[in-house]
């Protein structure tokens, strides 16, 4: 059975082909069938690689990192891309990024940094949960702690309160665009507050979210501004600058060329720990950051403040298990945790250091009763064999 598809005898083959074979392919064909297509092909290889911007190491190496990036906060976000702002709910997402938009519209700096903002800068903040009261309390506050009038704002920033907007459902992001184009100037910021909200994907699948991720870059590209998202972090996210705080897919962590986290202080209900990583400058922070609102004034601001001097609260808590001991018997790890408002792990690290140990004239030990179940009680020992460790 012969092959469907036969090879060419030379006498078939055209010359330019024959030459091109022989002596490489920066030989045109000999006669174009258009004078455009000569521009076109000479044009070619220009073209090619000036798309591949091609640099030496040695100009690499110095080079200034930091040359081709233009910042809309210098050091911390860049005037094009696209960037996270990760917390834990209830850790400041939300201020934090009605503060920006306030000082990318307003006046003033933001974490202390410089803000390169344009005349009659704009910025779009997409509500995807909230009430309008509610947003319009912290933004009246927050103009008032800037010093700043509504009016001085008011027709630059551009509101969405709970759009009806699914990102997984449209690719091209058609409400968005046509948001987009029809505010003048472009804005310099587009807030989507928070992901979670504004679409249906399961976020632990990398073939959803994607997509997603795809044409919020596209968006960022094709309207030069800053992509925004508030996104919720994950838990047990660990501490310090390697953290994973991104919760969800590892599509994620490639996506963003910012990424601000928050976490929280333990002992410390409204001081928040604020990091930054960034692709093309480094780090940011530690920084410690609070929410400061006075009811009297009625402004609220974003400060950064010294870190706080909490107390240990694992001393504290080792003395309220013992006088809970103490003056109620023996109890189980449920009863205890119920009592001094803490997790299974914490208390297991409590008890493990307790048990077996001597406080306050007491040996705390770990039995187990009839239903065979842990329980833990304090036994009074004599005078003599009292040994009082704290």
């Amino acid at each position: 059975m012969s092959h469907p598809f036969q090879p060419a005898v030379e006498e078939q083959v055209p010359q330019h082909v024959r030459d091109w074979w022989e002596h490489g392919a920066q030989i045109a064909p000999a006669e174009p069938t258009h004078a455009d297509d000569v521009s076109e092909m000479a044009a070619l290889p220009s073209q090619a690689l000036a798309a591949m911007r091609l640099t030496t190491l040695a100009d690499l190496r110095t080079a200034d990192l930091n040359d081709d990036v233009e910042w809309l906060v210098d050091g911390l976000l860049p005037k094009v891309g696209c960037a996270f702002v990760a917390a834990p709910p209830k850790h400041l997402k939300s201020w934090l990024l009605l503060d920006l938009m306030m000082a990318i519209t307003g006046a003033g700096d933001f974490l202390g940094k410089e803000i390169d903002r344009a005349d009659g800068a704009t910025v779009l903040y997409l509500a995807g949960e909230g009430r309008a009261g509610a947003l319009r309390w912290r933004l009246n506050r927050l103009l008032n702690g800037r010093g700043l009038h509504p009016a001085d704002v008011g027709g630059r920033v551009h509101l969405s309160i709970c759009p009806d907007i699914r990102l997984d459902e449209d690719p091209r992001l058609e409400p968005l665009r046509a948001a987009l184009d029809s505010i003048e100037p472009t804005p310099s910021a587009v807030i989507l507050d928070p992901l979670t909200r504004l679409h249906g994907a399961d976020e632990n699948s990398r073939n959803e979210v994607e997509p997603i991720l795809t044409a919020l870059r596209r968006l960022s590209e094709d309207y030069k501004t800053l992509v925004i998202l508030a996104h919720h972090s994950r838990k047990n996210q660990g501490q310090g600058n390697n953290a994973d705080p991104l919760r969800g897919s590892s599509s994620f962590r490639g996506w963003h060329d910012s990424l601000i986290w928050l976490e929280s202080i333990a002992g410390d209900e409204s001081t928040r720990v604020l990091r930054a990583e960034l692709r093309d400058a480094e780090p940011f922070g530690p920084v410690h950051v609070k929410l400061v609102v006075s009811d009297l004034a009625e402004t609220a601001e974003i400060q950064i403040v010294d870190a706080p001097d909490v107390e240990d609260k694992s001393e504290s808590r080792r003395r309220d298990v013992v006088e809970f001991l103490l003056a109620h018997g023996p109890k189980s790890g449920r009863a205890i945790r119920e009592r001094i408002h803490c997790s299974g792990a914490t208390l297991k690290s409590i008890m493990s250091e307790l048990v077996g140990e001597v406080v306050d004239g007491a040996r705390i030990e770990a039995v187990t009763d009839d239903s065979g179940v842990t329980v833990y009680q304090a036994v009074r020992l004599n005078e003599q064999e009292s040994i009082n460790g704290y």
